[in-house]
């Protein structure tokens, strides 16, 4: 009787009084309490702030990985990671600094973007795409494209031309690996005015795919300079309102990107 006395008054001392009437019910007991007359109880301290703690330890996870995939994404696309090369886990954990399960958890979302391959016996590798692939998500890109373009045009303000004239001088000066994330970037600007997140996402993705090859054509070709001359053309339709001429020269511009890949 006085251990049930002194356990409610210390357990008052050092909870809230909300907290309070539910440990009065017998629900928050300290684990170091065994058992009170005769009877076992069940160690529950701390079995809520428990819960709490490994749902915000599941998003702190969640968030490293995110940033890990990203830094990945970025060396793949950028030509630093090769299609076909091994990523050895212990060695990318050491040079982020970070631990392996983030790096896991990033890889699996990698691969679940088509970026990488994950087996059993090699582990995770950069992944390939052949040709005939990338043909085929070059013909997403003319069917949606050009088509978001169309409604964004008349909704696209001064903040948007502003942005997409310094991706320009960006994609101009910045080294070559970066290119195709600014690349990107640009054409998500143009469409962001159309309102259509879901298609937005899709066409995300289909870049991320084909950021590599994308990064090859305009080291290959030296094309960078015509994809500015082009980029240029879309944008002066653009600030002048005119949607279907616009239209027309994305999708040129999409349909050169795909033959000289071709080629």
């Amino acid at each position: 009787m006085y251990l049930r006395v002194w356990l409610r008054r210390t357990t008052e001392s050092i909870l809230s009084d909300e907290a309070c009437e539910v440990a009065s019910g017998g629900w928050w007991i300290d684990q170091s309490v065994a058992c009170i007359d005769g009877a076992q109880l069940s160690s529950e301290v701390g079995r809520g702030m428990s819960d709490v703690q490994k749902r915000n330890r599941s998003i702190s996870t969640s968030s490293m990985a995110t940033q890990i995939a990203q830094e990945l994404r970025r060396r793949i696309i950028g030509g630093t990671y090769v299609a076909g090369v091994k990523l050895r886990q212990e060695q990318i954990a050491d040079e982020l600094g970070v631990s392996r399960s983030p790096l896991r958890e990033a890889l699996r979302q990698l691969e679940a973007e088509g970026l990488v391959v994950i087996t059993d016996q090699k582990g995770a590798t950069v992944a390939s795409i052949d040709l005939a692939d990338a043909s085929e998500l070059f013909e997403m890109r003319l069917l949606l494209e050009p088509h978001l373009l169309n409604l964004a045009v008349p909704r696209m303000g001064q903040d948007t031309f502003e942005q997409l004239d310094r991706l320009i001088l960006e994609m101009e000066t910045r080294p070559l690996s970066d290119w195709a994330d600014l690349n990107l970037e640009f054409h998500l600007l143009l469409y962001r005015p159309a309102n259509r997140p879901a298609t937005i996402a899709v066409i995300e993705r289909i870049h991320q795919r084909i950021g590599q090859y994308l990064r090859l054509q305009i080291t290959v070709t030296d094309g960078r300079e015509l994809a500015k001359r082009e980029h240029a053309e879309i944008i002066d339709a653009c600030r002048q309102g005119q949607s279907e001429r616009a239209k027309m020269l994305l999708t040129l511009h999409i349909h050169n990107a795909a033959q000289n890949l071709a080629k």
